[in-house]
């Protein structure tokens, strides 16, 4: 079974890349207290059946390197990708919204998962 996942990274990367742009004034610092009034970097995911490698990667990422999780999963997901992004992403106490979506295209779905990002977390920066 060939991965989904390497479409997802460019996306990701972008979020990163832009979060550089940001000036150091603006970013939390360590002793700030996280929440959905002061998100200021957001990881947006798109997944289809990528529960392995989600176990195997996500981690491997520094707990607090997001400040949010807002993740769409196709639904026609098998693997139980949303189960696995539920027990790897609470203990990191991090705000996190997972939901389902009816895939149609990528661009419809990088859309629905932006939309969701600035709905849920109306202050996030980046």
């Amino acid at each position: 079974k060939q991965s989904s996942m390497h479409l997802f990274f460019p996306f990701i990367l972008f979020l990163i890349l832009r979060s550089v742009q940001t000036t150091a004034s603006s970013l939390p610092s360590q002793n700030d207290n996280i929440s959905k009034d002061n998100i200021s970097l957001a990881c947006l995911m798109i997944a289809r059946d990528e529960a392995e490698n989600l176990s195997r990667n996500l981690p491997l990422w520094p707990p607090s390197f997001f400040d949010a999780y807002v993740i769409g999963i196709d639904d026609r997901t098998t693997d139980g990708t949303h189960s696995v992004l539920q027990r790897l992403l609470a203990p990191r106490n991090v705000p996190h919204y997972i939901f389902n979506y009816t895939f149609d295209n990528f661009g419809a779905a990088r859309s629905t998962v932006l939309q969701r990002a600035f709905t849920t977390f109306p202050h996030v920066t980046h």
